[in-house]
Formats: C-alpha cells, structure tokens, sequence
C-alpha cells in the first residue's frame, strides 16, 4: 500500500512516527488544542491568516533548503509550503489563562 503524504507519517515511518503524532513527540490533538488556545485569545470579529514560509530561491528555479516559519511549525507541525491557516475567535479554553 503506497502513501502520497509530502512530510513523514506514521504509517510511511512506524520508527519515527507514533499513531497520532504529527511530529515526532507532538501528537495532532496538541496542535488542535494550540489553535484552539490561540483561537480563544482573538477578540471577537477578526481574522488570523498566518501563511507558511515562503520557497526562496538561489537562482532561477534552484530553491534553498526549505525551512518552516516557526510560528506556523508550533501551530500546525506542517512542514509543507504554499499552504496557510485562517483561524477565527473560538470559545474560551479551559486551558486559557
């Protein structure tokens, strides 16, 4: 059974990856309950749009090694570019200060 996933995942690498994590050591319920966190903290009618990095190139159509904006990393673990989070005030989380 073949996998097109564009980061690691645990079915494509069981000795990295447990069932449910995104990263190694962080599982997906952690990322939700970030956004969630973050969610909470908007005031009421705004609109969060955080893109991930951007591809930088050398020259022409040679790319940098890609690195993650460390922001978008923490909130959603993805390590994929051309893609963004938009994220709307939530109810308060119980894990809110």
């Amino acid at each position: 059974m073949a996998y097109n996933v564009g980061q690691p995942h645990p079915l494509t690498h069981p000795e990295r990856l447990r069932p449910g994590q995104l990263t190694v050591g962080v599982s997906a319920a952690e990322y939700a309950a970030r956004r969630r966190c973050l969610a909470a903290s908007l005031p009421p009618g705004t609109l969060l749009v955080l893109p991930a990095a951007a591809t930088i190139y050398m020259a022409g159509v040679i790319p940098y090694p890609y690195r993650q904006d460390p922001d978008f990393l923490y909130l959603t673990g993805l390590n994929q570019h051309a893609v963004a989070v938009m994220q709307c005030p939530g109810p308060a989380s119980p894990h809110t200060p």
